[in-house]
């Protein structure tokens, strides 16, 4: 009797053993490194396709591709920029700007990647001379690109106007197309930063402004 007690037991254990260790290599299976690694590169590709298809990224799109941070550092945040303006001096420095003059002003704007990394930066500047009571001259226009990242591709213009001289009011304007394009999924979407800066025939440069479009 002894005997197949202790036979009985050597057996039950020997079975809960067995079923613990086929437990522990299912559970080991099931979130092997590989699979988790496949379904999150899965769900940022997603977020990609959600841009193309959309223009914009959700809050549950960012957080995918945040996961894979290398591949959210090459891809555009949509919408999301950075702005600088530099204004130059008057000349001659000796006047007021209601007396009249000449001067450089400059503004550029900043695209960013969805880690916050500057992806590209767009200026435009102009010379504008005035008299105090309206604009002479808007020469010297210039619009480039500097900080292009090797996912960014700058397009040229796509318009480039100035209006004003002999007027109280005038304007410079340029807007650029930048294409991102990320690896095998092609170029996933486009941005046009622009810049208007604001002229005055009394004052001189009167600010701008500056945008995605």
């Amino acid at each position: 009797m002894g005997l197949y007690v202790k036979t009985t037991i050597r057996g039950i254990l020997t079975a809960v053993v067995a079923a613990a260790l086929l437990f522990s290599s299912v559970q080991v299976a099931s979130a092997s490194p590989s699979d988790t690694e496949t379904s999150t590169k899965q769900d940022a590709l997603a977020a990609i396709q959600e841009i193309k298809d959309t223009g914009q990224l959700s809050d549950a799109g960012r957080e995918a591709l945040l996961a894979v941070p290398e591949l959210a550092a090459q891809v555009l945040d949509p919408g999301v920029y950075t702005v600088e303006e530099t204004l130059g001096p008057i000349t001659p420095s000796s006047v007021s700007p209601m007396a009249g003059g000449c001067a450089t002003q400059s503004f550029s704007v900043s695209g960013k990647t969805v880690v916050g990394l500057t992806a590209y930066t767009f200026h435009h500047s102009a010379n504008l001379c005035w008299n105090g009571s309206s604009i002479t001259s808007i020469t010297n226009r210039q619009s480039w690109v500097t900080n292009v990242t090797t996912f960014m591709f700058y397009r040229g213009l796509v318009s480039n106007t100035f209006t004003g001289v002999g007027q109280v009011t005038g304007e410079t304007f340029a807007q650029g197309h930048m294409e991102n394009c990320v690896g095998s999924q092609g170029c996933i979407q486009s941005d046009y930063p622009w810049v208007r800066i604001n002229a005055s025939g009394i004052w001189g440069w009167n600010g701008g402004f500056t945008g995605i479009g």
